[in-house]
């Protein structure tokens, strides 16, 4: 038993640090990088077994496990602190067409109606875990604010790839229409705020949800495709590559969609990737295959990657535009100037705001890119909450 004994005190000061290192972290900008107050929570019930056990397995030499238990408890206590102050929250479930969506609404401490916001994914298979701290944030600030589940992530059923954009604007609108009738909801206050991937599916959901507003975070105002083309220009430029370096990898890409639409035969993109491979630039350009793969292996990039994002053009309300001067993307000043083209008449909808120094997700690195902590530019994430309590007010 006293190798037990050992491993079980062991495995519990091995995670006390992490442990105490998520308390430290909560309320920081970590809480959008991490989901800190669940693995607070392991954390604390992980070396509170360890140290029963440790204290069960050898009766004569319980001062070490009682001392670990006690910080276990610390730990516990913590985690019930950032859990009994967070905003009241309730989870739902919706129907989109057949598949079920689940989210949460993060609400006010006031019981009367009030501004919703709900948030919009990037891309990818997201939960709605990777929004509660702005979620939280919004609701301190006397907003309503509704995440989800994207369709084929967390508790939400589908298949994240199972349809384009068109699909996602769907299920973004079906949540917003349960958020509009709740007893929480102001319907005439109910907007959108989206990242990323969003800036191609809140235009399209908009004549379905009517929203009141839109926040964008990190759009480019390109397609898809073409995003990626300036993501691989950025990408190179900040390692010294040349115009020459660039252009070429670029036309990687474009042969790439060329292939995508049948237009390039599979050995004759072969030879393109074979050639580029040779090059000192291909590795840093990131966003090229390392092979030749079947066309159905992109079917759900190929039906999306032209997406325009004239969508834009239609939405009169008031858009929030921010980018972060650092974004790896796409250029900040250039995605403004062709956001402000896709709406010319209603420029005076716009509020743009490009924040020096951010990066896509509009956080800092102090430290060194990616480097954590990250820490948020002055203002933000309040920028959004204070934004869309004045558009509610007109």
């Amino acid at each position: 038993m006293t190798w037990l004994r050992r491993i079980a005190l062991a495995l519990a000061v091995l995670v006390l640090p992490a442990g105490a290192a998520c308390a430290f972290l909560l309320g920081t900008p970590m809480e959008v990088v991490l989901p800190l107050r669940s693995m607070l929570t392991l954390c604390a019930l992980a070396v509170l077994v360890l140290a029963a056990a440790a204290w069960w397995l050898k009766p004569a030499k319980r001062l070490l496990p009682a001392a670990v238990g006690l910080a276990g408890a610390v730990l516990a206590m913590a985690a019930a602190t950032a859990i009994l102050r967070a905003p009241a929250c309730e989870d739902f479930t919706v129907d989109s067409g057949g598949t079920k969506l689940a989210g949460t609404a993060c609400m006010p401490a006031d019981n009367t109606p009030v501004p919703v916001a709900v948030f919009v994914h990037g891309s990818g298979p997201a939960t709605r875990s990777e929004f509660r701290f702005y979620a939280e944030t919004l609701a301190r600030r006397g907003i309503a604010a509704v995440t989800y589940d994207k369709r084929g992530a967390g508790r939400s059923g589908g298949d994240t790839y199972e349809g384009g954009y068109d699909l996602y604007a769907q299920d973004l609108a079906a949540v917003s229409a349960w958020a509009a009738v709740q007893s929480f909801a102001r319907p005439d206050t109910l907007g959108l705020v989206g990242f990323s991937e969003a800036e191609w599916v809140m235009p399209l959901a908009a004549p379905a949800v009517d929203p009141a507003y839109i926040a964008v975070v990190g759009a480019s105002a390109l397609s898809p495709h073409d995003q990626v083309s300036e993501e691989i220009e950025i990408r190179l430029g900040r390692a010294g590559y040349d115009d020459t370096a660039v252009r070429a990898a670029v036309a990687v890409n474009d042969a790439l969609a060329d292939y995508l639409r049948g237009a390039l035969s599979p050995e004759d993109f072969g030879s393109v990737l074979a050639e580029a491979q040779r090059q000192p630039w291909f590795d840093v350009a990131q966003d090229l295959p390392d092979k030749v793969y079947p066309r159905e292996a992109y079917a759900w990039w190929a039906s999306v990657m032209e997406t325009s994002p004239g969508a834009w053009s239609g939405y009169a309300g008031p858009v929030l535009f921010i980018k972060g001067s650092a974004d790896d993307r796409s250029d900040a000043d250039r995605a403004l100037k062709r956001f402000r083209d896709l709406r010319p008449a209603h420029g005076d909808m716009l509020d743009a705001r490009i924040i020096e120094g951010a990066d896509h997700m509009i956080l800092l690195w102090p430290r060194g890119e990616r480097t954590p902590p990250p820490a948020f530019p002055a203002g933000y994430p309040d920028l959004i909450a204070d934004w869309i309590l004045e558009v509610s007010q007109r």
